[in-house]
């Protein structure tokens, strides 16, 4: 048999092919085992195709189905396309930790259309390029989560960053969720004041909308809900008892076609009192459509919100307090209205996504014991010695307070004078707040930070053209941002707007982290100084007089009390006190933060929340795959080596290998002759 196959004769090229063939079926096997065999390599520096330790032991503790249907319309144009695949690979993974514990389905809207609506899953409308026009198109790009009789939901998929973040918040958050209400020793009651004789849309089905709600809540809280139903006609004393006892606000019937002889002084009363043991809280179930017509909400709407009620009332969320009453930045806008630039609503919506943002006002009235978290925005009015007794107490109690405030405030009275080129004077708001920060060695000095390496803004060709450098929103560069607090960490540039600057006086039981910092041609202004671009640019001082200055910091160790009193309950101090200070308060308003809340400054300032309240993990999360991500600053020596280099350097080195070629050819020429010349030289012999 062994002399058969050595006297096969197989010609070259039969050879080949007959090899060609044998590769082919090779990698045909491993790619057909490959695919029954799920893995992947991320090689990126913050493991971006990876789930993160706190997403693999948040899913661990998984102890019901959890469901996932994604919605995402077909032949989506670029970008949007890409967002799917990304989601489903991003799905697998949990799907690989959390093994059958998770069911993943992306429903096929071209064979159910309507099934995103059945989940409250809206439209969004994106734009798009078709035959050289631009067109806007309604898709469908959303998620629902379903675990147990939770339901939680990503309405659309505006981008792929920090979407892990934003699944495993929200599986964390229904974990948690149904943990408590399985440990509710108690039951919610459900009261619903009004009547169907308010003239609003869909009024008619007043009690049938809202039983089904509650039914649908009573099946999620096993149960443990009772349910009433006051007529404020029928019933009319009961119902105002409890409309006086409970505070439900009126509704204005004026310009409504209302009856008088029911409604004589034009008010009428309508909502619903959810209880718990001794706490409430009033929802409303009416809403006003763009046209000002005012309906009843649906059978889903008014669920949701009264489950959003019950977390609050269960204290699922920690609750982080917003001091008002001293003329802070207003955190809702008004319904209709665009977002006003002035206003927090999109710090208050990015706190809400994972606690409860809580306005408080304790002129009269003490911190909410349930108040985790104190944040203290741009006052504008004195604070009184009262309330800063109760935030120094607060802090001596080891909660975290925020503080986002400038030493010098702009104000502008309306948008006519602004439109009309009145430039704002920097002017020291009066507040205590400065005073009250230094008893406990953080400095907020009463001037504005400007610096060289600032905000540029294209002027219009109209108007002369070229650059205006913006030298109150100085550009914060990575060798100027702690690389080390969890804060800041992975935070590669931003850039700060009307900002103060900070001194803190070190104590050996406190650690102090600088933060952010401007660059070092950055130079201070004091009260009285403009706003206008032309009159700073004529004030920028000799590079001597430059330096860069802190703008923000943590403080954290012992605090004392400033105050000194004997009554009860007085803290005199604290080893856990925890202080983050930001010396612009412009840095947490909407006029900085982006909507989706994935730029720089938006990471930063939700960072400052979930360090203060203990959750790291969180931005861990948040912070992985950043897509800002500027190059290291380098020297101009460096800049024209590398142009050099890039003109030139490569034809150089070519001629170089060439000439190294060259020389080992001839060295190896020399060495065949010599070899040859001794053959010959011996056979002669």
């Amino acid at each position: 048999m062994k002399d058969f196959f050595n006297n096969i004769k197989i010609s070259r090229r039969m050879d080949l092919f007959i090899t060609f063939i044998l590769v082919l079926l090779n990698l045909f096997m491993a790619l057909s085992l490959i695919e029954r065999i799920y893995f992947r390599f991320d090689l990126t520096n913050d493991k971006k195709y990876s789930l993160s330790h706190h997403t693999k032991d948040v899913l661990r503790e998984i102890k019901k189905p959890l469901s996932i249907k994604v919605f995402f319309s077909p032949n989506l144009p670029a970008p949007y396309n890409s967002y799917e695949r990304y989601l489903k690979d991003l799905l697998l993974e949990y799907r690989s930790i959390a093994k059958d514990k998770i069911k993943i389905e992306f429903v096929d809207l071209k064979k159910n259309p309507d099934a995103p609506k059945d989940y409250g899953i809206f439209p969004m409308t994106i734009e798009v390029v078709e035959k050289d026009q631009v067109q806007y198109k309604s898709s469908y790009m959303g998620i629902t989560f379903s675990y147990g009789d939770m339901i939680e939901k990503i309405q659309a998929l505006s981008t792929t960053e920090g979407l892990e973040y934003k699944i495993t918040a929200i599986i964390k958050k229904m974990i948690d969720k149904v943990n408590k209400i399985n440990s509710l020793d108690g039951s919610f009651e459900v009261l619903l004041i009004g009547n169907t004789k308010i003239p609003v849309e869909n009024i008619e089905n007043l009690e049938k909308v809202v039983a089904g709600a509650v039914l649908s809540v009573k099946e999620k809280l096993n149960g443990k809900v009772s349910y009433m139903y006051v007529d404020n006609i029928n019933e009319r004393n009961k119902a105002f008892e409890l409309i006086a006892q409970y505070k439900l606000p009126p509704i204005n019937l004026t310009g409504l076609n209302y009856d008088k002889n029911l409604f004589p002084d034009g008010k009428a009363y309508i909502g619903i009192i959810l209880k718990y043991k001794d706490n409430y809280r009033v929802i409303n179930i009416l809403e006003e459509d763009e046209e000002g017509t005012i309906y009843l909400m649906g059978k889903y709407m008014i669920e949701e919100s009264i489950m959003g009620n019950v977390e609050n009332l269960l204290a699922i969320k920690k609750k982080v307090g917003y001091l008002m009453g001293h003329g802070e930045p207003y955190f809702i806008d008004p319904y209709g209205s665009e977002e006003s630039g002035d206003s927090v609503s999109r710090l208050a919506k990015f706190i809400d996504e994972n606690y409860e943002f809580k306005p408080i006002n304790i002129q009269k009235t003490p911190i909410p014991d349930d108040v985790d978290m104190l944040l203290i925005v741009e006052p504008k009015f004195p604070i009184s010695e009262e309330e800063f007794y109760k935030i120094d107490q607060f802090i001596m109690k080891g909660k975290p307070v925020s503080v986002f405030a400038s030493g010098l405030f702009f104000p502008v009275s309306d948008k006519a004078e602004l439109m009309s080129g009145k430039i704002p004077i920097g002017i020291i708001p009066r507040t205590g707040l400065f005073e009250f920060l230094s008893n406990y060695g953080i400095i907020i000095e009463n001037n504005l930070i400007l610096d060289k390496n600032c905000y540029k803004i294209e002027i219009p060709k109209i108007y002369g053209g070229g650059v205006q450098n913006v030298y109150y929103a100085p550009l914060v560069e990575r060798e100027n941002i702690s690389q080390h607090h969890p804060v800041t960490k992975k935070v590669k540039g931003m850039y700060l707007l009307k900002s103060s600057s900070i001194n803190v006086v070190s104590q050996n039981d406190r650690k102090i982290d600088v933060l952010i910092k401007t660059s070092k041609g950055a130079w201070q202004e004091r009260e009285g100084i403009s706003l206008s671009p032309a009159y700073l640019g004529m004030r920028i001082p000799s590079k001597d007089k430059m330096t860069n200055f802190i703008t923000a910091v943590s403080v954290e160790g012992r605090f004392k009390s400033i105050y000194n009193k004997k009554e009860v309950g007085f803290i005199p101090e604290t080893t856990d006190g925890k202080i983050i200070v930001v010396a612009s308060g412009d840095m947490a308003k909407n006029s900085v933060l982006d909507l989706d809340g994935t730029s720089p400054n938006s990471i930063f300032v939700r960072n400052i929340i979930d360090w203060a309240l203990g959750n790291e993990k969180l931005i861990d999360l948040r912070v992985k795959g950043l897509t800002y991500n500027p190059p290291k600053k380098t020297s101009d020596f460096t800049k024209s080596f590398i142009k050099w280099f890039n003109t030139f350097g490569t034809a150089i080195i070519i001629v170089l290998i060439g000439i190294i070629l060259w020389r080992l050819d001839v060295q190896r020429r020399k060495r065949i002759k010599k070899e040859f010349l001794n053959k010959f030289s011996k056979r002669g012999e």
